[in-house]
């Protein structure tokens, strides 16, 4: 499966976290600003940008499926918005794809994510939800150049070494 990124993708991914971020920032009073509240947005971006590397599989699939949803949106934004025509930034060949041991750290992950779902409070989810929401955009261009090959890398070194490779 090939996945592709345009500029409609993008912005909308980078509209959402944009929108978070000036929340944030406008929500605390200057010098009280807590950065670890945007720690469950770091986890669903990061959580998102790994799963852009999904070449194929259930999790492939799912992020394939949102990615188109959002191009929609974003081209529609685009288009609406300014005018302006979208245009593909850049294919999945060219930003990577998560080797074996990368895809098993971020099974990992996702089932520690699931096994505290119930446990995890509301504004938290939220915030996880809509890093994975804006990570679908941004992920690729993102990922590709740095957590996609340090992921692949640590799951070499940990997973990997279970196995005697590497």
């Amino acid at each position: 499966m090939t996945h592709s990124v345009s500029l409609g993708m993008f912005l909308a991914g980078a509209a959402y976290l944009a929108w978070r971020l000036g929340r944030w920032w406008a929500g605390t009073a200057p010098g009280r600003r807590n950065w670890k509240q945007l720690v469950p947005l770091a986890l669903g971006l990061s959580l998102s940008v790994i799963a852009s590397a999904c070449t194929g599989g259930l999790i492939g699939w799912i992020w394939h499926r949102a990615a188109q949803g959002q191009e929609q949106i974003g081209n529609a934004a685009l288009a609406g918005g300014t005018g302006a025509h979208t245009v593909n930034a850049i294919t999945s060949p060219q930003f990577g794809a998560l080797d074996q041991w990368g895809a098993a750290l971020l099974i990992l992950l996702i089932a520690a994510i699931a096994g505290g779902w119930k446990k995890i409070k509301k504004p938290t989810l939220t915030d996880i939800k809509g890093g994975i929401w804006g990570g679908v955009g941004v992920g690729p261009l993102i990922g590709g150049y740095t957590l996609i090959p340090m992921i692949n890398s640590l799951g070499l070194k940990t997973i990997g070494a279970l196995f005697h490779v590497g």
